[in-house]
């Protein structure tokens, strides 16, 4: 979520904020909002956060 390519704690307020909708997102098209769709559906949502806990210590492809 914050870019930079390894998913870790540091990812997680990026990733709440995310939840908030593409809207809310504060940090521009360098580090897009869609990078929290952790499913691949094509929708960033509470289905996402079982996903994304399991990738923490993982890199981004």
């Amino acid at each position: 979520m914050n870019c930079d390519g390894q998913i870790t704690f540091a990812d997680i307020d990026r990733f709440v904020e995310a939840l908030a909708g593409e809207s809310a997102w504060t940090h521009g098209q360098q580090c897009p909002w869609r990078n929290a769709d952790c499913t691949g559906d094509g929708l960033v949502a509470f289905a996402d956060i079982d996903t994304f806990v399991a990738l923490v210590g993982t890199t981004c492809p």
